[in-house]
């Protein structure tokens, strides 16, 4: 018999212990999977890249001078390159547009396997109350990347064209704007059959006022960047021991469901350990030990009244300073106060271990 209590007690202690050390544990991995679960929600699962690479690049270089009547203002020369002129003096305006142009492999269209240009320059004349665009002639020397548009423009043939002009809807214009364009094209064909085509519209704006005998003129030196922009997507992951790694939209959907399960796990093992390591209550489990006597009592004479709590069997001892008698054989406590005895009853655990 003492054998098979060592080892029920035995086995009792280790169960307690591998509960405590499961609770623990529980708790532990818990605590991992809550970790996991906001760190999956500080980062977006998506990590998205751009990519910017140049396709051409086109500039511009306007140069113009203007041959004049000799004349004391500008010092007898025959030839200025002054933005403002005065329009009296003005003969013709000679101009020159200088565009160099690079053009870039494309990332994913491949190698540029032919390029070709066009240059179509025009002229735009508006006035207050009309405008009209005509074609212009221009001379156009090419290189490697390189192109030189040259011409020149009569002012006695502006003012004809003006005047003609206004002659046919009855007006006198006599402040107008004369806008000189280069409308330069490139078109490329890509190894892969694609087509791209890149343009530049670059300007020289003369502006006539007769009325206050000034010519001024403006250049539109324009340059640009052809660029193209890619996204890359990429998928992004949380790193775990041992070099492991898991992508965020796994981490959110596994850790879900493990910190739900070990949330519940934990809480029934914390309650299941509370109630296995709490002090047991041990309520009619334990003999009074205070002025215990051992001795008979004589119920029959007496007004029983049973207490179930010994501590409150006690503290009626206490209260009025009366001695326990304790009756073995029937393993009762009495109290007696006059004709009323206070009883409390030794259970059967208690007895079993007396004797």
């Amino acid at each position: 018999m003492k054998n098979i209590g060592l080892k029920f007690t035995f086995s009792s202690s280790i169960a307690r212990r591998l509960l405590l050390a499961l609770t623990i544990l529980s708790m532990a991995l818990f605590s991992i999977s809550c970790y996991y679960f906001a760190e999956s929600f500080r980062v977006e699962p998506i990590a998205i890249y751009k990519n910017t690479y140049k396709l051409a690049q086109i500039n511009t270089d306007i140069l113009y001078n203007v041959s004049v009547k000799p004349s004391m203002i500008y010092d007898y020369a025959t030839i200025v390159n002054y933005p403002m002129i005065y329009l009296s003096l003005v003969h013709r305006i000679q101009y020159l547009f200088d565009i160099t142009w690079e053009v870039y492999n494309d990332t994913y269209s491949g190698v540029a396997s032919n390029i070709n240009y066009t240059v179509t320059p025009a002229m735009t004349i508006s006035t207050p109350t009309w405008s009209k665009k005509f074609p212009l002639k221009a001379d156009a020397v090419s290189g490697d990347k390189h192109v030189l548009i040259q011409g020149e423009l009569n002012m006695s043939d502006l003012y004809n064209l003006v005047r003609a002009i206004d002659s046919e809807v009855l007006v006198s214009s006599r402040r107008y704007d004369v806008n000189i364009t280069m409308n330069f094209e490139i078109n490329v064909l890509y190894m892969n059959g694609e087509r791209k085509r890149f343009d530049l519209n670059p300007s020289m704006l003369l502006s006539v006022n007769e009325l206050n005998n000034i010519l001024i003129i403006t250049i539109n030196e324009s340059s640009e960047t052809f660029t193209n922009n890619t996204q890359i997507s990429v998928e992004n992951t949380l790193n775990l021991p041992m070099g492991l790694k898991i992508s965020i939209a796994d981490s959110r959907r596994i850790t879900l469901y493990s910190t739900l399960t070990l949330g519940a796990m934990s809480i029934a093992l914390i309650f299941i350990t509370i109630n296995t390591y709490k002090p047991k209550n041990i309520t009619g489990k334990t003999k009074p030990r205070r002025n215990v006597l051992k001795g008979l009592v004589d119920e029959s004479n007496l007004k029983l009244i049973q207490i179930s709590n010994y501590r409150d069997f006690e503290s009626v001892s206490k209260r009025f300073n009366i001695p326990i008698i304790y009756s073995e054989n029937v393993g009762k406590y009495y109290i007696v106060l006059g004709d009323v005895a206070y009883v409390y009853i030794e259970n059967n655990e208690s007895r079993e271990g007396n004797k």
